[in-house]
């Protein structure tokens, strides 16, 4: 999957929103300003573009080897710390070990709407009724 740079970025769905460097989670309100650099992360990351090395090479492209290695581990750091900061689940970035990162599917999934779309769990002391929006 190709993954372009552009100076207006915008990706939109009824959950998130990256318009330019500002991600927007809207059933909460959070926002954040990201750097370049994590901008071209969500782009890769919304692309399903999840591999370490063809992550580094989208950003840091043409860059000495090592620099890029560290520069990748301080931009994953960077990233979901400032998310954290921000009131972003913590979950928002995945690390798959040994392969890369992914960007948390449920969040770009809409919350179900309908009383109907709850999830029923079953336990021994009966049956509840969890709402998976929490």
């Amino acid at each position: 999957m190709n993954c372009h740079f552009n100076n207006t970025v915008i990706f939109e769905n009824n959950v998130m929103s990256l318009i330019n460097n500002r991600l927007t989670l809207k059933a909460s309100g959070k926002k954040v300003v990201l750097s370049n650099n994590q901008k071209k992360l969500f782009i890769c990351l919304l692309n399903e573009v999840n591999d370490k090395n063809h992550i580094i090479e989208r950003i840091w492209a043409g860059k000495n080897s090592k620099s890029k290695e560290n520069n990748y581990t301080q931009l994953i750091f960077q990233t979901k710390t400032l998310l954290a900061r921000c009131g972003f689940p913590e979950d928002t970035i995945i690390t798959m070990p040994k392969y890369g990162v992914c960007l948390n599917m449920n969040l770009l999934k809409p919350a179900p709407t309908d009383e109907n779309q709850k999830a029923e769990l079953l336990s021994d002391q009966g049956m509840f009724i969890y709402d998976i929006r929490s």
